[in-house]
């Protein structure tokens, strides 16, 4: 017998950058609602930060007081309250929860979950 050539499903195939972000990118796509950080800290609104503003970074989804990583930093993070900065709890996207097993297979399960 021979292996099928199947292409993996990667983290961010198919996924909604409104309930992940991609490890891969830094969470760099990230666009939810998540405005706490990983210490439970309630984010600053990016408007009255003096340092990042929606002028400034038109393509990061500056809203409200969200947790974005506009820099390329770790992860997501905002500004706190107290004008120091955090990462926010943001979840990491899955590669099978979001996948088209039409198109590729998942690591996990030795891709046993391909259906193309």
């Amino acid at each position: 017998f021979e292996y099928c050539d199947v292409p993996l499903c990667t983290e961010c195939s198919g996924y909604d950058p409104q309930t992940c972000g991609c490890t891969s990118l830094r969470q760099q796509d990230y666009r939810g609602t998540i405005n706490t950080t990983f210490s439970g800290r309630a984010c600053m609104r990016w408007e009255e930060t003096i340092y990042y503003t929606a002028v400034d970074y038109p393509w990061a989804g500056l809203d409200e007081n969200y947790c974005r990583n506009l820099d390329g930093d770790f992860s997501a993070w905002c500004f706190t309250e107290d004008g120091g900065f955090e990462y926010c709890d943001v979840p990491p996207c899955n590669a099978c929860k979001y996948s088209n097993f039409e198109k590729c297979g998942c690591r996990e399960g030795n891709q046993a979950d391909y259906r193309g």
